[in-house]
Order: C-alpha cells, then sequence, then structure tokens
C-alpha cells in the first residue's frame, strides 16, 4: 500500500510525501525494499523525469543504513 502511495504521490509531484512514505516503507518492511524496481516503474511512468526520479531514489537507497541503525538503535 505505501509502495502505491508512494508512487502516486511522486507522480503528482509531491516528492516530500513520495519520500517519507518510501521511509515509512524501509522501517515497517525493510526486506520489502526493492530499490531499483521502483525506480523502474516510475522511470517507466516518468521518462522526462528520470534524472530526478533516479535522484531521488538514490537518496533513499542512503538513507536505508541510516533508518536501520537508528531502529536498531531504539530497540536496544
Amino acid at each position: 500500500m505505501l509502495y502505491i502511495r508512494s508512487l502516486g504521490h511522486y507522480i503528482n509531484r509531491d516528492f516530500m510525501k513520495s519520500m517519507n512514505d518510501v521511509c515509512q516503507c524501509l522501517v515497517d518492511a525493510p526486506g520489502f525494499w526493492q530499490g531499483w524496481y521502483l525506480r523502474r516503474t516510475l522511470l517507466n511512468r516518468t521518462e522526462t523525469d528520470a534524472l530526478l526520479g533516479a535522484l531521488f531514489f538514490y537518496a533513499a537507497n542512503a538513507a536505508v543504513p541510516a533508518i536501520m541503525k537508528a531502529r536498531s538503535l531504539r530497540e536496544t
């Protein structure tokens, strides 16, 4: 559900809500994260925004270790 909602926000050019949904997806189900598939889906839908889409999801991929570290620190 978060994947679909994030995709909808991205297509509507509401990048902050889209990033929040992606981060929530990472927190709730880190095993679900398939950044390359999500990125490819978005780039197919928004070919003119390919660079922006790539930068957006490279940033999301960079955020994964920080989110996982914060989550593990909270659990200890």
